[in-house]
């Protein structure tokens, strides 16, 4: 494994779909792939404590290359991961690149920020492998325990409020190494997918998930994004 130090490089870690009062999201560290090509993605997941790590290539007419990482595995797709980097490279970077389009390896995401919500819009399609588990009420969410998903991936969830799209949720990932997924946009792209229907979703502790359906069968998944802090490299 290449060492993960380098002079040149530092993470920006964000939370993404943090809720109204900037708490809880999920966190994504962003890091421009030129600083960073000769070091293992793995480490450098695990350098920022099971934070994903995305890594994006230097823009060209306003697309970009995504890569998103776990300690444990490649993403072939990631909306933590796309709506984090969306939001650094248009607002938050030094300086600003601005993006409409972020190309990871399931596909082209187009996206924006508007006011204090980045959007992607993504297709179900490149959401594998989420089983997605209705409860018939909301307290039954919090009752739930990790040790009941020893592997695979796994979406609870249930309506708090069904005339308005309002979900509560709860994600656990033993297959990317994580007990539970604070905030996990493909997976609330795929229940959006399975209702067809727009959602307000809170998922974890507190992390507020917003998405809309089309359609044309595309899903846009939106959130607040926050500055949490830096790690040097």
């Amino acid at each position: 494994m290449a060492g993960v130090e380098s002079d040149s490089a530092q993470i920006e870690v964000l939370r993404v779909f943090a809720d109204a009062a900037g708490r809880f999201g999920k966190p994504v560290g962003v890091v421009r792939r030129r600083y960073v090509e000769h070091i293992d993605p793995h480490a450098l997941a695990a350098r920022v404590d099971g934070a994903e790590t995305a890594i994006v290539g230097d823009p060209d007419a306003r697309a970009a290359e995504l890569r998103s990482y776990t300690a444990t595995a490649d993403l072939s797709f990631s909306a933590a991961a796309v709506l984090g980097a969306a939001w650094w490279l248009n607002v938050g970077s030094s300086p600003v690149t601005p993006v409409s389009r972020l190309v990871s390896p399931a596909g082209p995401a187009e996206v924006s920020v508007e006011d204090a919500q980045t959007w992607a819009r993504v297709h179900p399609d490149w959401v594998r492998d989420i089983t997605l588990h209705q409860f018939g009420s909301t307290d039954e969410i919090g009752t739930v325990d990790t040790a009941d998903f020893a592997d695979g991936l796994h979406l609870i969830w249930a309506f708090d409020d069904e005339t308005r799209g309002a979900v509560r949720a709860r994600m656990f990932a033993p297959a990317y190494g994580l007990a539970e997924d604070e905030a996990n946009g493909a997976a609330a792209a795929a229940l959006t997918a399975e209702l067809s229907a727009d959602l307000d979703m809170v998922q974890g502790q507190g992390s507020r998930l917003r998405t809309t359906w089309g359609s044309d069968g595309w899903v846009s998944v939106g959130g607040t994004v926050v500055e949490d802090r830096i790690v040097v490299l």
